[in-house]
């Protein structure tokens, strides 16, 4: 396109909207990848700065209101003049301005349910941008992007991390490669340290890969680890600002309670409430606002939460994480680390204290993902595709010093202390609060074989599955299989995925070009 985004941008950000230009057109859903602390904001500013130029309009979808203040500072900033809908800000409600900053719900509410207001229509071709997409996959949000679609709009749903999304884009634009952002000072690397582990390997997930833990298996680990928490607060924290995540609101309440006895000031906050030097309040907006300046102002060492500071904080400084909890969630792991990657003057790097284990779940969070698949799948899939990869021998298990805790990818030495090991030691609290030691591989690898009769067995299967369009994936097939016959079948045979991503597809929508040998024609 001839079009000239404006100066300053990092490279990567101008590469990244000029893909999205290309693909995107009037009456299209096209996701778009990008990083915590890349700028998707800034991104969104370009895209109406340009639908500006064409005499178009645009619409900004936060996921939640607190974050309309600042989203309108930028726009009005760079010269747009924007109107807010939004309960609570109808005071800055402006009918009249092409551009605007909506709440979903506000704005589903006062136009269908009250017709308070008219939806904010635009000319073809104009932007519309959905904020934390990933975040924003309600009824309430399909039906406003089915309206904006079909007034040829073009919606661009932005989010780090597009799992479950694939009912709502045409297509995902995946952004620049995290190293792109760190050379050009936007991240930072991250350096994890594994303290200990809960043994999460007979627990089940939910339908987003969170674990299901009761409220009494939660407290009992916090009780358990508070003292590997705290100590290790002590050796980590570089007074810059640290995120805690607890297992439940009441286990933030006591890791809380428990660091103040020792001297580290943490402020617990949830949905409705903040604790500050013991005393309950009300969190109204300003109230927040107050917190993360406490934050960034180093009055207090940081913040304990469980799902509040998880996604849209903002604080660059801050330089440690300390999850005290295990994360299921593909999604939640990413987004919680990104808390912490953001570059700030002074800071070269950030640490991950981890006692849940999200490492050796999740794998690094210095390392791309396969987004261009990741989108297609359910949130399940996509968090449990990494474990998926070392049971079937595709990816090594993760390595922890012993020395230091410091996990790595792989290698004998460790990059931290430079102890020489072989194997991965890690201390792993059994469901009795006992910690146990283990070395070597905490994932059991499936023993696989080949009869005689299992290519035809396999095939009868998977075209049974396949005609019958069950909503099965071809993981699901393979555990049916195990099921049925008693063992695990070989990995090279016909009819079976090229690609490992494509395991956690629906057997029916792989199309049969990506099977290992496959033809059109059926077995009889």
């Amino acid at each position: 396109m001839d079009y000239q985004w404006s100066d300053g941008l990092w490279k990567p950000q101008a590469d990244d909207l000029n893909r999205l230009m290309e693909v995107s057109k009037p009456g299209t859903r096209i996701g778009h990848q990008a990083p915590t602390g890349t700028g998707k904001t800034r991104k969104a500013v370009e895209l109406f700065l340009w639908a500006q130029s064409q005499g178009l309009g645009g619409i900004f979808f936060v996921n939640r209101k607190i974050l309309i203040p600042q989203t309108l500072r930028q726009l009005e900033a760079a010269g747009l003049h924007t109107g807010v809908r939004a309960a609570e800000y109808e005071d800055m409600f402006d009918a009249d301005a092409p551009f605007q900053v909506s709440s979903a719900p506000s704005e589903h509410a006062r136009v269908y349910k009250s017709q308070k207001w008219q939806l904010h229509e635009m000319p073809p071709g104009s932007i519309v941008v959905v904020d934390e997409a990933h975040l924003q996959k309600s009824k309430v949000m399909q039906n406003l992007v089915y309206y904006y679609v079909n007034a040829g709009c073009r919606v661009i749903l932005i989010t780090a991390t597009p799992v479950g999304m694939k009912k709502w884009m045409d297509q995902c634009v995946v952004g620049a490669p995290l190293k792109e952002w760190r050379d050009v000072g936007a991240l930072v690397p991250v350096y994890t340290f594994t303290i200990s582990q809960p043994d999460m390997r007979k627990v089940k997930r939910n339908a987003t890969g969170e674990y299901l833990m009761d409220d009494r298996k939660r407290r009992y680990y916090t009780q358990h680890i508070v003292g590997d928490v705290l100590a290790g607060f002590k050796q980590n924290d570089r007074g810059n600002g640290t995120m805690l995540y607890a297992p439940c609101v009441k286990s933030s309440r006591f890791l809380v309670q428990e660091a103040a006895k020792v001297g580290i000031d943490l402020i617990h906050v949830d949905a409705t409430e903040a604790i500050i030097d013991g005393k309950e309040y009300s969190l109204t907006r300003t109230l927040w606002d107050d917190v993360i300046g406490m934050v960034k102002n180093r009055e207090v060492h940081g913040l304990s939460s469980r799902f509040k500071c998880r996604e849209g904080l903002d604080i660059p400084q801050a330089d440690l994480c300390i999850l005290a909890t295990p994360v299921g969630s593909l999604a939640s792991y990413l987004q919680i680390c990104g808390r912490i990657m953001r570059a700030s003057p002074g800071k070269t790097d950030a640490i991950l204290q981890c006692h849940g284990g999200s490492y050796w779940t999740h794998g690094s969070c210095n390392v791309d993902q396969d987004w261009q698949s990741l989108w297609q799948l359910s949130e399940h899939a996509a968090s449990t595709f990494h474990q998926d990869q070392i049971k079937n021998n595709q990816e090594r298990e993760p390595i922890r010093c012993g020395e230091c805790g410091m996990e790595r990818r792989s290698g004998n030495t460790c990059p931290k202390c430079g102890f020489k090991h072989e194997k991965s030691v890690r201390k792993v609290v059994q469901e009795d609060g006992e910690l146990k030691e283990v070395t070597g591989n905490l994932v059991r690898k499936k023993r696989r074989k080949e009869m005689p009769d299992t290519a035809d067995l396999w095939a009868r299967m998977f075209y049974g599955f396949r005609n019958k369009r069950l909503e099965k994936s071809f993981s699901q097939l393979e555990a049916w299989f195990f099921r049925t016959h008693g063992y695990w079948p070989s990995r090279n045979l016909k009819f079976m995925p090229r690609h490992a991503i494509d395991w956690k597809a629906k057997v029916y929508e792989v199309p049969m070009s990506s099977l290992i040998g496959s033809s059109k024609e059926k077995l009889h």
